[in-house]
């Protein structure tokens, strides 16, 4: 694009989303399970208030999706839900795990458990150095070796002080298990500062990144801290990755369990958020183009060329795939000649691209015939009857009546297409066609050149 045009380029980011730019799940299941799993969060604020019994454990809620498909957005908006109430009638304390790589899959369950320690023991003081000022009693009077701590004489100017500290003291009340009393207290607000009741939510994200040893190794963990009431982990993490560690760990053991069962022992609530169909993969194209480009004829065509763009994608369709594909196609078009064009023929550019970015070798051929001497029409009537032949299996999906068509192109024109892909045969029998019974308002040679 020249330096001067009056088009401005916009990429859409793949960062969580909140409450407020959410294009999603606005009256919807998701946004009704939302607020239901904020309300249980804050329940135990309201215990004193309403007379309803308290939290007597943790409880751990599981966000279920693909890589790609907004988990951490969903996660994030039932912390906002959460914040919405406890900013009038309590204290809500929330922080991430996401303490994984390569080397980590030997790591042991008490390992994982003192590093979550550590981080509780900071938010609930509100950082490192208080939680030492805070904690350390506790650990002193149950801690039966000196040497388990680190002198609190050591100078506190010594680098690394404040954590190797802090680090001792989670250490100790983990391994004389007292955390879960010290805690308790803390969040219930007996503890001897007289504090008011607290809510610790903690954020473990990316699951689905981890192997799967490791992985139940932090559910294991995360079970260790059962007993502590008002204490609520958010797991974000494919279905199908969590059973299949499950599945691993408990392969082993003397009496098989059933992944559901296994499952259901680690998460008391999930929200699983839904493939997109045509209808949501619709509704989030509208809202998410509206958004930026309001007045735009590149924004109008994309929201009218859902019906092809959606073969284009792999699947499964996301969010995070939607946006990555739309940002390829503001970056590559042609707008000032775009804006040219009606309609149809600004979807025909549209869909030659898409060509371009998932069925490269389909593509090639065309630019390839465009460019000879001779140009498109040695293969344009070979072009017409595939395009016809994916016409009819878009819409009856019988992949039978596909082969004989093809099999009738192989041996009429010797074009051998007899193992296109079906979604590429859906996305050639979608409309807009580009050499289909005519309906060609600008030649698709000439398009095909131009883009």
């Amino acid at each position: 694009m020249n330096s001067g045009s009056r088009y401005q380029r916009i990429n859409f980011s793949s960062r969580p989303v909140g409450l407020n730019d959410d294009l999603l799940w606005n009256g919807t299941i998701i946004q009704h399970r939302i607020k239901t799993f904020a309300e249980i969060i804050t329940g135990p604020l309201f215990s004193d208030l309403s007379n309803s019994p308290p939290v007597s454990d943790s409880v751990t809620f599981a966000i279920y999706g693909c890589l790609g498909s907004g988990k951490t957005s969903v996660m994030e908006m039932i912390h906002e839900e959460c914040q919405q109430v406890t900013t009038q009638y309590g204290v809500l304390h929330r922080f991430h795990y996401c303490h994984y790589s390569g080397t980590t899959n030997d790591i042991p369950v008490e390992d994982i458990e003192k590093i979550i320690a550590k981080s509780i023991l900071s938010e609930l003081a509100g950082g490192d150095d208080r939680a030492i000022e805070i904690f350390l009693p506790y650990a002193l009077e149950i801690s039966r070796s000196p040497d388990i701590l680190i002198s609190n004489d050591y100078p506190s100017v010594a680098p690394g002080w404040i954590a190797s500290n802090l680090e001792a003291i989670a250490n100790t009340l983990v391994e004389f298990n007292a955390l879960a009393h010290v805690v308790s207290d803390k969040l219930r607000g007996n503890d001897s500062l007289g504090g008011q009741s607290q809510v610790l939510l903690v954020l473990v994200d990316d699951l689905d990144h981890c192997e799967y040893r490791y992985l139940w190794k932090v559910l294991d963990a995360i079970q260790r801290f059962r007993p502590i009431p008002n204490m609520f982990f958010i797991l974000s993490v494919d279905h199908q990755h969590l059973t299949s560690a499950l599945q691993e760990k408990f392969s082993l053991a003397k009496h098989p369990v059933d992944s559901d069962s296994a499952v259901e022992k680690y998460v008391q609530y999930a929200i699983s958020i839904p493939e997109m169909d045509k209808q949501l993969l619709q509704r989030f194209v509208d809202n998410l183009v509206l958004a930026v480009y309001p007045d735009d004829n590149f924004g109008a065509t994309i929201r009218q060329s859902v019906a092809f763009i959606q073969h284009a994608i792999k699947d499964p369709i996301t969010p995070r795939s939607i946006k990555v594909l739309l940002n390829k196609l503001s970056m590559d078009l042609n707008r000032e000649l775009f804006d040219g064009w009606d309609i149809v023929e600004r979807q025909r550019m549209i869909k030659i691209r898409l060509l371009e970015y998932t069925w490269p070798d389909f593509h090639s051929l065309l630019i390839m015939n465009v460019n000879s001497k001779d140009g498109l029409e040695p293969i344009k009537a070979a072009l017409i009857e595939l395009e016809t032949a994916c016409s009819e299996f878009a819409e009856s999906m019988d992949e039978t009546i596909l082969n004989v068509a093809l099999e009738q192109i192989l041996k009429v024109f010797g074009i051998n297409w007899m193992r296109i892909p079906t979604r590429l045969a859906r996305f050639l029998g979608t409309s807009p066609f580009l050499f289909y019974s005519g309906r060609i308002q600008k030649g698709a040679t000439e398009i095909l050149r131009q883009t």
